[in-house]
Order: structure tokens, then C-alpha cells, then sequence
């Protein structure tokens, strides 16, 4: 009876070794199992923060497409302006050598108008002195 006895009090001490190690490892499991819960939700915060900045990313990047798309009209456009610029500055430049060649033309009929009003004014003149000379001699 005394071999049962020690027998008896090694499996309870065998017992209360293994329920203290239990209870310790179900206190351990408890604490990973709501470190989980935490990490379980944390993960899926991030992911949603994640999603809203994917979505926030591709607003972004059709933005840019919309205005690279703008930038490259406007530069067209602006090229074609520019082409038009310099069909205009040749325009002008015909026009400035017309211009020019016409003020030359007018200068000349200018002084070809004024010699003829001299001749005229001249001929009057020499006239009208004849005219008295012929009057002053018959008289």
C-alpha cells in the first residue's frame, strides 16, 4: 500500500505538473490567439487603407492621362498658331516690300505731278508776260 501510495502522489504531482503546464499553455494560447485577432485586424485596416490608396492612385493617374491628352492638344495647337505666325510674318513682309515699292512709285509720280504743275505754272506765267507784251506793244 505504501508503493500505491507513492505511486499515487507521483501521479499527482505528475498531474498537477502537467494541468500547471496546461493552464500556462492554454494562458499562452489565449494571448497569441488574441495577438491573431489584433494582427487579423490591423490587416484588414491596412488592406482598406491599402484598396483607398490603389483607388486614389488610379484617380491620380487618369488625371494625368486627361491632362497629358489636354497638353498635347494645346501644344498642336500651338504649333499651328506658330505656323500660322510665320505664314503671316511672310504675308507682311510681301506686303512691307509692295508698301515699299509703292512709296517709291508715288515719290516719283510725286515729283513727275510736280514738274508737270511747274511747267504748267510756267507756261502760264510765260504766257500771261507774253500776252502783256503783245498788249503793251499794239498799244
Amino acid at each position: 500500500m505504501v508503493q500505491t501510495r507513492v505511486k499515487l502522489d507521483e501521479q499527482a504531482k505528475v498531474n498537477f505538473s502537467l494541468e500547471t503546464n496546461l493552464t500556462d499553455r492554454m494562458m499562452e494560447l489565449k494571448s497569441v490567439s488574441n495577438k491573431l485577432i489584433d494582427v487579423s485586424g490591423n490587416l484588414a485596416k491596412v488592406e482598406a487603407d491599402v484598396k483607398a490608396a490603389q483607388e486614389e492612385l488610379a484617380k491620380r493617374d487618369a488625371k494625368i492621362a486627361e491632362l497629358a491628352n489636354l497638353l498635347d492638344d494645346k501644344d498642336k495647337k500651338l504649333d499651328d498658331l506658330r505656323a500660322s505666325i510665320t505664314g503671316l510674318e511672310g504675308q507682311i513682309a510681301e506686303t512691307e516690300k509692295k508698301l515699299a515699292t509703292s512709296k517709291v512709285i508715288r515719290n516719283c509720280c510725286l515729283g513727275n505731278l510736280n514738274d508737270c504743275r511747274w511747267r504748267k505754272l510756267n507756261s502760264n506765267v510765260n504766257s500771261m508776260i507774253w500776252s502783256l507784251c503783245v498788249s503793251n506793244s499794239g498799244s
